[in-house]
């Protein structure tokens, strides 16, 4: 005799963590920084303090100007990923962000 394996919701008070991408809190992103900006002002006073745009799926430096996405709950702050899109307006990011 076999076993069917279904597919169930894994659950976190009450929320369907395999269809809702966990959110990034407020005291996680209060602790990241931009590394495009860090690098080139490094002796400011709070250099690369970043803020969420577009629901939490995007992380924005306004010093540097880089965007970073958020994917899958996870922040890709990498230097050429922020830099890939910082020609881009805040209000012309994709959301949700592209699978790079």
């Amino acid at each position: 005799m076999g076993y069917t394996f279904g597919v169930y919701p894994i659950l976190h008070n009450g929320r369907n963590l395999m269809t809702t991408p966990p959110q990034l809190s407020v005291e996680f992103v209060a602790r990241l920084r931009c590394p495009v900006a860090l690098k080139t002002n490094p002796v400011a006073a709070d250099p690369g303090k970043l803020t969420l745009a577009h629901d939490g799926a995007w992380l924005v430096c306004e010093e540097s100007g880089c965007k970073y996405p958020v994917i899958d709950g996870l922040p890709h702050l990498l230097v050429e990923v922020g830099k890939r899109w910082q020609a881009v307006a805040v209000a012309d990011l994709p959301v949700p962000p592209p699978q790079e």
